[in-house]
């Protein structure tokens, strides 16, 4: 099992970053440590926080694992398609999360992420296959 607040060089790719626990991240280390732990418990298989710029749009895409997130700065969009589903846009739904709110996708689900003027970040739980 991985544990990291780091994420991959993919979220750099991407346009996103990863938060150093410096700055106005609305959480402590230790609410890290007890998110990440309870999910590992879950058998999650990775526990992450990732940051988002201001602005940042990220089209369509899916990704090789599920994920459980809590987000805990900031302010983001979500749109998703009824699970199962291929992309349809007429089928597709828009959440706005702020900190506090959580949000599931499953393994390949396709989504769209749009983050707030002040970017945002969240703390994801990964399960992969």
């Amino acid at each position: 099992m991985q544990t990291s607040r780091a994420d991959s060089a993919a979220a750099a790719s991407q346009g996103g970053g990863v938060h150093n626990g410096a700055g106005p991240a609305a959480s402590t280390p230790a609410d890290f440590a007890r998110f990440r732990d309870a999910h590992l418990a879950q058998g999650f298989d990775e526990v992450i926080e990732r940051a988002w710029l201001a602005n940042q749009v990220v089209t369509v895409h899916t990704h090789p694992f599920s994920v459980k997130a809590l987000v805990v700065d900031g302010e983001m969009w979500l749109t998703t398609v009824p699970a199962g589903e291929q992309w349809n846009e007429a089928m597709a739904t828009t959440r706005h999360l702020v900190p506090g709110d959580e949000f599931e996708l499953t393994l390949a689900a396709p989504h769209a992420e749009r983050y707030g003027a002040s970017g945002a970040t969240y703390w994801a739980a990964r399960k992969r296959g």
